[in-house]
């Protein structure tokens, strides 16, 4: 998934963001102590070498695929799904 459009300002919305604001909340310290990158843009200093198993307080989804697509079933009768498709629309006379 890559684009989502939504609402601003919805409860679908608020609550997403209260859930990915406090997980980022719970791991703040092992985030400033673990960042993604350092000065020279790299996860680490050598970015040739193999970083460190599981040394990012994150996992891949945690902050939105795993919040996101439980609350889609929440709100799924508030969701559109897909968009109106312009080329039916479009007139070429």
């Amino acid at each position: 998934m890559g684009w989502v459009i939504c609402k601003p300002n919805t409860i679908f919305t608020r609550t997403l963001l209260h859930k990915i604001e406090d997980i980022l909340d719970q791991k703040y310290s092992e985030l400033v102590a673990h960042p993604g990158y350092n000065s020279a843009g790299y996860y680490h200093e050598n970015p040739f070498q193999m970083a460190e198993e599981n040394i990012y307080p994150l996992r891949w989804l945690e902050i939105l695929g795993e919040i996101y697509h439980p609350l889609m079933l929440e709100f799924m009768d508030h969701i559109k799904y897909g968009l109106p498709d312009a080329i039916k629309k479009k007139k070429y006379s």
